[in-house]
């Protein structure tokens, strides 16, 4: 099975900013206590999801919450959130965390969508039989097909 390294290179990265949060709220600990536990993991979410989209922001979650629950959350050093008000953060976080995750992959969409269209309208003005010639919005030329370039005699970059 062959691996899309941008893709693996995503998930790395989730869990590396994951690290990053964890390491960041502890540094912090002193400051904040046992207020704000999730505060650092949603940076690592939105960079998650700024990586790779919605699983790497899925990952990032799912590692976060237990970090935050084992490590900030009273009791620590337990996976047990007794409070209802600590059980309510953890809904809050997951669920902001989970519009963060989706937004990330909405962008993601967009990006695969304008990657496509630009391809589509590249092969299409390269097999155009005329010579087409397209200039950016300070008159600079950026695209010419094939034809264009054997009219022109130029052989710039296409």
């Amino acid at each position: 099975m062959r691996v899309n390294r941008h893709h693996a290179a995503a998930y790395i990265t989730a869990m590396a900013a994951v690290i990053i949060a964890s390491g960041v709220r502890i540094a912090i600990d002193e400051y904040v206590g046992d207020n704000v536990p999730y505060a650092t993991y949603f940076v690592a979410v939105v960079v998650a999801a700024a990586a790779g989209g919605l699983g790497p922001a899925l990952l990032a979650v799912a590692a976060s919450v237990p970090l935050a629950v084992y490590l900030f959350v009273p009791p620590r050093l337990t996976f047990v959130a007794r409070d209802w008000p600590d059980l309510v953060g953890i809904e809050v976080f997951v669920v902001a965390s989970l519009a963060i995750a989706f937004l990330g992959e909405a962008m993601w969409a967009a990006r695969r969508r304008v990657e496509f269209e630009r391809e589509s309208l590249r092969v299409t003005l390269e097999s155009i039989g005329d010579a087409v010639i397209t200039t950016d919005v300070e008159g600079r030329v950026s695209f010419m097909n094939p034809i264009a370039q054997r009219l022109t005699g130029w052989m710039g970059e296409s």
